[in-house]
């Protein structure tokens, strides 16, 4: 087969995702009725021109080469891309790309990580630290905690508005070939699905410490939070 060779081209610097940012920015001091000056009308133009769903581009002599927005981003309540059960993201083409909690992973890999059936050693030899650090978050936690001799500091029990048990448990993981410091994880079941999360968290004493500081709120206020109710 004769070898092809393909000039890779940049990407836009206008004309991308990037340009709704500073468009919408500007388009608030329009509304307050601040006078753009002569830039007005190309601002205009330009903004129409992103209004009509551009994703990116390419930009050649004669040629211009146009990605649409995807059609749909799927996201946690940290805003990050992320599911485990369909891609994170969607383009009317049929690409896609996968992300756990922001973390990007190969679709094998991640329906690897998803299916919660590979083995911790399998795990932990996954190359790249964010996505082992994601796929830690599937696997058997409690295997792994003591794999890696990490000492459960405090445990938590709540009751959700059905009266079924939430339970939490604070971990800290000593520094090792895997950590390169002391790192702290909350377990706990989640009361909606009743499945079991890991989350990392700041060094603290105790769940309620924890959770607190993750919240936002201070440890009675978290304490007095009923999950279903004003807890997810």
């Amino acid at each position: 087969m004769r070898n092809i060779k393909i000039e890779y081209k940049y990407f836009s610097s206008y004309g991308n995702i990037w340009d709704y940012g500073w468009l919408s920015f500007y388009t608030v001091f329009e509304d307050f009725g601040i006078d753009l000056g002569e830039s007005k009308k190309d601002f205009i133009q330009f903004r129409n021109l992103m209004k009509s769903g551009i994703f990116n581009m390419i930009q050649l002599d004669g040629l211009c080469v146009v990605s649409a927005l995807p059609k749909i981003i799927r996201r946690n309540t940290l805003n990050f891309m992320h599911s485990d059960i369909l891609p994170a993201i969607e383009f009317r083409d049929g690409y896609k790309q996968h992300y756990l909690n922001g973390v990007y992973f190969p679709e094998d890999l991640w329906k690897k990580v998803t299916s919660k059936k590979m083995l911790m050693e399998e795990i932990m030899a996954i190359v790249d630290v964010d996505q082992r650090t994601q796929a830690m978050k599937y696997g058997d936690f409690h295997e792994f905690a003591k794999m890696q001799n990490a000492i459960m500091l405090d445990n938590y029990k709540k009751f959700d508005v059905n009266g079924d048990d939430v339970k939490y448990e604070l971990w800290k993981f000593p520094k090792s070939a895997i950590f390169s410091k002391d790192v702290y994880f909350m377990w706990y079941i989640c009361p909606s699905t009743r499945n079991e999360y890991l989350s990392d968290v700041w060094e603290s004493k105790t769940v309620a410490e924890a959770m607190a500081r993750k919240s936002g709120l201070t440890e009675e206020d978290w304490k007095l939070l009923i999950p279903l109710k004003n807890e997810s």
